[in-house]
């Protein structure tokens, strides 16, 4: 009998395991390339046009998952040197192609103004709301510039649509799925 219960147990680990592999590889084909592309152009816009891209620019990528946009961004803008941060332990630096440094308890381990941009893209909102100002705060004090991208929770079946993209984008990586989104009103002040 008791070894049943084991035997039930791994099949369930398995099954779920089976499927977020599934899920990672479906969220790879039909949305994470096509959207870190779109969202790495964006972005490469924002820092060409306040920045001197003939120079080094030491960016942090605050919530880095994979680095794809930074990869992304990277190619359009060579002159970026990309240090990714996130909660997960288990990246391999040379699948990421960057530096990658873990982050834990709300603290950054570089000094005061060691980069010169960093980024919170599509990360605030899966940050817990008594840690976000921490967060930004950290971001604040590592580098010089911030840039923060998230999306916004514009009606009851916008935020639906979210969750279950965030599901499909996060969850097979054990990444806190959020309960909600922030509106415009409420991003604005959260600042």
């Amino acid at each position: 009998m008791k070894d049943d219960k084991v035997m039930i147990k791994s099949n369930s680990y398995n099954i779920k395991s089976l499927f977020k592999h599934w899920l990672i590889q479906l969220h790879y084909k039909y949305s994470q390339n096509k959207r870190s592309v779109i969202l790495a152009t964006h972005i490469a816009e924002i820092i060409k046009s306040d920045f001197n891209c003939t120079h080094k620019i030491h960016i942090l990528d605050f919530g880095c998952g994979d680095m794809y946009v930074a990869k992304c961004i990277h190619e359009i803008i060579p002159s970026t040197n990309w240090t990714g941060t996130d909660v997960r332990e288990n990246w391999d630096k040379k699948d990421l192609g960057f530096e990658y440094v873990k982050y834990e308890n709300n603290k950054l381990p570089f000094s005061d103004n060691s980069f010169d941009i960093v980024l919170m893209n599509d990360v605030l909102h899966h940050i817990v709301d008594e840690e976000k100002a921490l967060s930004v705060q950290e971001c604040l004090r590592a580098g010089r510039a911030l840039i923060i991208k998230d999306v916004f929770e514009k009606s009851f079946f916008k935020s639906i649509i979210l969750i279950l993209m965030d599901i499909i984008g996060n969850w097979a990586y054990n990444v806190k799925i959020p309960t909600h989104y922030f509106s415009k009103k409420s991003f604005f002040l959260f600042l």
